[in-house]
């Protein structure tokens, strides 16, 4: 396993050509429901918080059109792009209280975890850090992510108020913890592993509480709303698949026709926002509310979009990547 901190739904690199503050559309598209119901399955292997390994964007054909495929019909979204200053690399993955979170890198160095607040970008100086990344901000401001420490073996969530750190490493950890989402009442979820198999956590007052999909070979917990209900993807059936956990109960969750399909986050209204793969190997963000799936996806010579978070007033966050392979934070309405 490699102990490099995976700071993007894709360790890949990819970009997206525009500057910040440019407003950006989106096509997207509601379509049939893909709730499933078949057991979660076995594969080994952690792939780090948010997902893929390099190399997994290998592209075989043209992009999916749900809408061709008589499944959807359309509707525009507007993006706002937000890039950290001169970064090759600004990938976000939340936004809350006025502030967005993720990472930015130049060319081939170090991501460093940043927030943009108002006009003004900050980098966030996690201290022990090699490499750090931003991934769940609630709206009282507080952040979480995941950094790598000064040696390179291990990997640790963290909690930051705007002054204070609190390093979180769950106490059954082999390599490491990611901390990935965070709701309004401050209980964070998150990934941990165990050899090399990633598994979930629940924080709470200092206490952890470990979990997985039902039969599954990795869990990855992403996202949390203020009413506990806990989203993700798990491995099973030889691939990646959405999860819904509520009141003890789980329900997979796929986009129709996708390889693959990662869910990130759900706002207090129950409505979720994730990536989904489609049989070429190309990438497309969604949401899903009230049993009806959107796909979305920005226009403009980019390749890929993904979306992390949709927030209470129906904001979306995520990133997207340009011809180049380089990749752009994005705050959507």
């Amino acid at each position: 396993m490699t102990r490099k901190l995976v700071h993007s739904l894709a360790i890949l690199g990819l970009m997206f050509l525009a500057g910040q503050g440019q407003v950006l559309m989106a096509q997207s598209a509601p379509a049939a429901t893909g709730i499933i119901n078949a057991p979660f399955g076995a594969r080994p292997g952690f792939l780090g918080p948010l997902g893929l390994k390099t190399g997994a964007r290998q592209k075989t054909g043209s992009h999916m059109d749900a809408s061709a495929l008589g499944l959807t019909t359309q509707k525009v979204y507007q993006f706002r792009t937000v890039d950290f200053p001169a970064a090759t690399s600004s990938q976000l993955y939340d936004f809350a209280d006025g502030i967005a979170g993720g990472y930015y890198a130049f060319g081939s160095g170090s991501q460093t975890a940043f927030y943009f607040k108002g006009i003004t970008n900050h980098t966030v100086k996690v201290p022990g850090a090699t490499s750090s990344a931003v991934y769940g901000v609630n709206a009282t401001g507080h952040m979480v992510g995941g950094f790598d420490d000064t040696n390179g073996s291990r990997i640790h969530g963290f909690l930051y108020d705007g002054t204070t750190f609190v390093t979180l490493d769950d106490p059954a950890a082999v390599y490491g913890t990611n901390a990935i989402g965070i709701n309004d009442a401050g209980v964070i979820v998150g990934t941990y592993d165990v050899g090399e198999i990633p598994h979930g956590f629940e924080y709470v007052n200092g206490n952890y509480s470990n979990f997985d999909c039902p039969n599954s070979a990795g869990t990855n917990a992403t996202g949390i709303n203020s009413s506990g209900q806990v989203v993700g993807f798990c491995w099973y059936n030889s691939t990646y698949h959405g999860f819904l956990l509520s009141n003890n109960g789980y329900t997979a969750i796929d986009f129709p026709q996708a390889a693959l399909t990662y869910l990130y986050g759900i706002n207090d209204a129950g409505a979720m926002a994730g990536t989904f793969q489609d049989p070429a190997g190309h990438f497309h963000g969604f949401t899903y509310s009230d049993g009806v799936f959107n796909q979305v996806d920005v226009q403009g010579g980019t390749t890929d979009t993904f979306l992390i978070r949709i927030k209470n007033n129906g904001a979306v966050v995520g990133f997207a990547y340009d011809s180049l392979g380089e990749p752009h934070g994005l705050i959507g309405h």
